[in-house]
């Protein structure tokens, strides 16, 4: 009875007889393209401690130079049409660094 078992030569594939660079060069150049720059979008700006872009209502924080975005949503800092602070505002950052107390940047 002859033996059903196979030897390594059998499976054996010797990749130094490939040529995997002309095999593959027509997939992968055809596959890349050159961007068009005139048709991307510029990316949104993102504002306030939760970085998401403008929406809704928003407040400005008098700090010129406010490490936390400088523009915040009414919802993300705790202000309504109904309860909206009267003078100047300043965010929470600003507020802690003007304190001297360190807050975490956000």
């Amino acid at each position: 009875m002859a033996s059903t078992k196979k030897k390594f030569e059998d499976y054996y594939v010797d990749f130094e007889d490939l040529d995997f660079d002309e095999e593959f060069e027509d997939d992968i150049s055809s596959s890349i393209s050159e961007p068009n720059l005139d048709e991307m979008e510029e990316p949104e700006q993102l504002y306030c401690t939760c970085k998401m872009p403008e929406t809704g209502d928003m407040i400005q924080c008098e700090n010129e130079n406010c490490k936390s975005g400088q523009w915040f949503h009414y919802d993300c800092v705790g202000i309504s049409a109904t309860k909206f602070p009267e003078g100047k505002w300043y965010c929470e950052g600003c507020i802690s660094q003007k304190e001297g107390r360190y807050i975490f940047p956000v």
